[in-house]
């Protein structure tokens, strides 16, 4: 199995992919179903899909929760079926109908429903936190919310707007990535206090279904993802997943070299060049091969 390496130096991503390594016997090795990543996590203020602002974390939830739809990899103008696996657009743009997939569980054994989707985006846009925004900008409020946001059924979501949108748009805006996520109603609320809708249970777990699932959250310290069994689209390459804080470029650099860590996201550039002086031959960096990384779901990779 190929790990990935990635290390974001001057803001921009790079991969760099694992390639056995003759002299690494003697080094700290997890095993090949696991990743261990080297990253900072001093701005993880919450898992919280409502409350989510921050890139980083933006990134691992999307491992952990599946929305309505995708976006293509290579191309993000072209949506990809998700929990829905169908949508209709009516002729005047205004009225959105869903089809959720059937047979869908969530991590818990609650079936996934329209009814959790609508439920999802009532409280998205009635919590009025970070991942409201993308609603309101499309008329969407605490006062009309419930009822633009239908589900008729089990297995059926409708939504209507006031006014006609360019649908592409306004389906890429509002049904992928987090704005996009279906949460697990049921779980979720038997963890509300004091009419949060779970907020404060929810800022250091995950209740959705994707490939991953949140098992151990310590602010500054460690998360821990390890796969959903059974996961709808495919099993995930990489059973588990352990994010360690470590939030120096150059203790990630060392502990990368070391074979303890199998991911460093912090390497600056003269940690880089560090690396690449222990390494000379052309192209490799201690047996890892730079290439790009533009997708959000890397852990499926």
């Amino acid at each position: 199995m190929k790990r990935f390496i990635i290390q974001a130096a001057v803001f921009t991503a790079a991969v760099l992919v694992s390639a056995p390594l003759p002299d690494r016997s003697a080094q700290a090795a997890t095993p090949e179903d696991v990743l261990v990543m080297g990253w900072t996590m001093a701005i993880y203020r919450t898992l919280d899909p409502a409350d989510i602002g921050e890139t980083y974390v933006d990134e691992v939830l999307n491992n952990v929760c599946d929305p309505l739809l995708f976006q293509h990899h290579e191309d993000p103008t072209e949506l990809l079926p998700g929990i829905a696996e169908s949508w209709e657009v009516s002729e005047d743009a205004t009225t959105y109908t869903f089809n959720i997939r059937p047979g869908l569980t969530f991590p818990s054994g609650n079936p996934v429903t329209a009814h959790d989707t609508a439920w999802t985006i009532h409280r998205n846009v009635e919590l009025n936190l970070n991942s409201s925004i993308r609603h309101k900008e499309w008329g969407f409020t605490a006062e009309n919310v419930r009822q633009r946001v239908v589900a008729k059924d089990d297995l059926t979501l409708v939504v209507t707007l006031d006014a006609p949108a360019a649908p592409n748009l306004f389906l890429t805006q509002v049904f992928t990535g987090i704005p996009g996520f279906t949460l697990d109603r049921a779980e979720i609320m038997k963890h509300e206090t004091n009419g949060d809708w779970g907020n404060a249970w929810l800022s250091k777990t995950s209740a959705c279904i994707g490939p991953y699932k949140v098992v151990n959250w310590t602010p500054n310290d460690v998360l821990v993802l390890r796969e959903n069994e059974g996961y709808w689209r495919h099993d995930p390459y990489i059973r588990q997943v352990v994010i360690r804080h470590i939030p120096e470029g150059g203790t990630q650099r060392l502990l990368l070299e070391k074979g303890d860590i199998d991911v460093a996201r912090n390497i600056t550039s003269s940690d880089l060049e560090a690396i690449e002086a222990n390494w000379s031959s052309p192209g490799f960096v201690d047996g890892y091969t730079l290439a790009d990384s533009s997708r959000s779901a890397w852990l499926l990779s």
